[in-house]
C-alpha cells in the first residue's frame, strides 16, 4: 500500500502534533471524528441548509445532520484514496459522480461545495500546512 507520505519520498508526521503517520492514514483513522466536526461546523455556519432539508423531509427519515455526517465520511474516504494513489483526478471523478447522483435527488452543487469547503476548513484548522495536499484536492475543480 502506497501512502501519501511515502509517495512523496518520506514518512513525514502531521505537524508538531506528534502523530507519526501520513496524511492518508490520518484521514482514515480519524474519519468519524472529522465527519462529526465538519457536520457541526456546517450546522453552526449554515443552519438554513439543515432547516431546508428538515423541511423538505417533512420530519420523516434520518435527520439531515446524520445524512451530512455519513456523506462527509464517504467524501473523506474517497479523498484518502485519491491521496493514497497520488492521483487527484480520482477525486475529481468521484466529485463528478457525486454531483450527478445528488443532483438527481435535488441537492444542488453549491451544497456539495459547501461540504467540501467545510472539510477543507476543518483539515486546515487541525493540520495547518500538513493538510494542504488534501485541501488542494478538495478545492480543485
Amino acid at each position: 500500500r502506497r501512502s501519501w507520505a511515502r509517495a512523496r519520498g518520506g514518512t513525514r508526521g502531521i505537524g508538531d502534533r506528534g502523530l507519526n503517520t501520513s496524511l492518508t492514514d490520518y484521514l482514515e483513522v480519524n474519519v468519524d471524528a472529522l465527519a462529526t466536526e465538519v457536520t457541526r461546523q456546517m450546522e453552526d455556519e449554515r443552519p438554513e441548509l439543515f432547516r431546508r432539508y428538515r423541511d423538505r423531509s417533512g420530519g420523516s427519515g434520518k435527520d439531515p445532520a446524520e445524512w451530512c455526517r455519513e456523506d462527509t465520511a464517504f467524501h473523506l474516504r474517497h479523498l484518502a484514496a485519491a491521496l493514497d494513489s497520488g492521483d487527484s483526478e480520482e477525486f475529481e471523478a468521484y466529485r463528478s459522480w457525486l454531483v450527478g447522483l445528488l443532483g438527481a435527488r435535488g441537492i444542488p452543487v453549491d451544497d456539495i461545495n459547501a461540504n467540501f469547503k467545510a472539510i477543507g476548513d476543518v483539515l486546515t484548522a487541525r493540520l495547518g500546512d500538513e493538510g494542504r495536499p488534501a485541501v488542494s484536492v478538495l478545492r480543485s475543480r
